[in-house]
């Protein structure tokens, strides 16, 4: 099993989108593709203050998450005006796997900024 990229929301909401594998995969490219075009990357809506888990540390998930406490909670309208941007800078060249991801994140993004949620990317 990958890794993969996914968003969280701050209320239930139905919906549905597919674990990004393929975003995770090329995280750091389409990271460059946001910056040089100006916009936020996908990594700077990661909910988490940092990767590092400490060298000592032997709890599970949930022990991680309560040593680094709350999320970091963002806005879906800038999660959308990065996918976007990140589309737009793709072109038809990279339709496949990366645009279906791109576009399933955007349909969750979309419903989160109509119903007022917050959002923010997560791995697993």
């Amino acid at each position: 099993m990958s890794l993969g990229i996914y968003p969280v929301l701050d209320r239930d909401i139905e919906w549905w989108a597919e674990v990004g594998e393929t975003l995770f995969e090329q995280l750091d490219w389409l990271n460059e593709l946001a910056e040089q075009a100006g916009a936020r990357t996908l990594l700077s809506f990661y909910g988490w203050p940092t990767f590092s888990v400490p060298g000592d540390f032997e709890g599970d998930r949930d022990d991680l998450r309560a040593l680094l406490g709350p999320p970091t909670w963002h806005s879906p309208t800038e999660l959308r005006a990065t996918i976007k941007t990140l589309r737009r800078a793709l072109g038809e060249t990279f339709a496949g796997p990366i645009e279906d991801e791109l576009e399933a994140l955007d349909r969750v993004a979309e419903k989160a900024s109509v119903t007022g949620a917050r959002v923010y990317l997560d791995f697993s």
